[in-house]
């Protein structure tokens, strides 16, 4: 990559990072905390356990791989003007995606959160994910 592009990449990278992981460290910690006070051992059997388990994992560590990703495509070499937009508009693109992958992961960890409480306030297990989809507000357990 040439020194130029780091001048303008690291500086865009930490903040992306900062404004990504500190929500996604901060929520999937809150989520972790809840689920081991609403612990049951249904939960070793449930697959929306598991899966609300490897999207919370998804949460911090894709914008990491996406970052990464990114500055990949801008150190590698290309031949002509045409190769190097496309590469800065892949970049561009994945910096974006790192952007929205918290809405897209806060929306699949609300809908798959194994041990919810209805609104009689009785504990239910979520055995498959989204079924029955969630009746209280966005990002309420």
């Amino acid at each position: 990559m040439p020194r130029w592009n780091w001048v303008w990449l690291a500086p865009v990278c930490l903040l992306v990072l900062m404004f990504v992981e500190q929500h996604t460290i901060t929520y999937s910690l809150r989520i972790i905390r809840l689920g081991w006070q609403r612990w049951d051992w249904g939960g070793l059997i449930s697959p929306s356990a598991y899966f609300c388990e490897s999207v919370v994992f998804a949460s911090v560590a894709y914008p990491i791989y996406g970052l990464i990703g990114a500055a990949g495509l801008l150190s590698s070499r290309t031949s002509g003007a045409a190769g190097a937009g496309s590469q800065y508009l892949k970049a561009f693109l994945l910096i974006a995606a790192v952007l929205v992958l918290p809405f897209v992961t806060d929306t699949l960890i609300w809908g798959s959160f194994p041990f919810n409480v209805d609104n009689a306030g009785i504990g239910r297990l979520r055995i498959i994910p989204f079924l029955p989809w969630p009746d209280a507000p966005y990002g309420t357990y």
